[in-house]
């Protein structure tokens, strides 16, 4: 099976990934904010693109599926911030 660069994880992506899951878990987020917010913009190209990309796997369609309920989320407690 060939895997896409995408699919597959550097020692460094994972160690950053990771980090950055213990800062949400601790909940100090505070070196990273930049890094995030350039990573966040491309979530929604990157949803659009596997939607499109015909029939999911079902753990594609579980990845997609988290990725909208955060989006959801965060939308949800904008929302609420600013009304």
């Amino acid at each position: 099976m060939i895997q896409h660069r995408f699919l597959q994880a550097t020692e460094a992506e994972m160690y950053f990934f990771l980090s950055l899951e213990q800062q949400i878990i601790d909940g100090c987020i505070v070196d990273d904010e930049m890094n995030l917010a350039r990573l966040a913009v491309l979530v929604p190209a990157l949803c659009a693109a596997l939607q499109q990309a015909g029939p999911m796997r079902p753990a594609a369609q579980d990845a997609l599926d988290r990725a909208q309920f955060v989006i959801d989320q965060i939308i949800a407690e904008e929302e609420q911030d600013y009304s």
